[in-house]
């Protein structure tokens, strides 16, 4: 779903009531990974963590997609544009 939203491709993300653990986030608002590897291979030399929440409701506004809070899923999720 990183993947997705990176690319400006997700239509709503869905957040369950308990979210997971942190995520690792660049400077960019869309730079989001659940591994610290994958976003430097994107070419984020200094990635850091975040809370989860945070760095998603980011990337979600960054990309004008809408955020939807659920406890009909388990993990978070997204509806794709295309």
């Amino acid at each position: 779903m990183s993947q997705a939203l990176r690319e400006g491709r997700v239509h709503a993300v869905l957040l369950p009531g308990e979210l997971p653990g942190p995520v690792w986030i660049g400077e960019g608002g869309t730079q989001l990974a659940t591994d610290r590897g994958e976003l430097q291979r994107w070419g984020v030399d200094e990635p850091i963590q975040e809370r989860s929440d945070s760095a998603l409701a980011r990337a979600a506004a960054m990309t004008d997609a809408e955020l939807w809070f659920t406890d009909s899923v388990a993990d978070v999720a997204a509806v794709l544009r295309y």
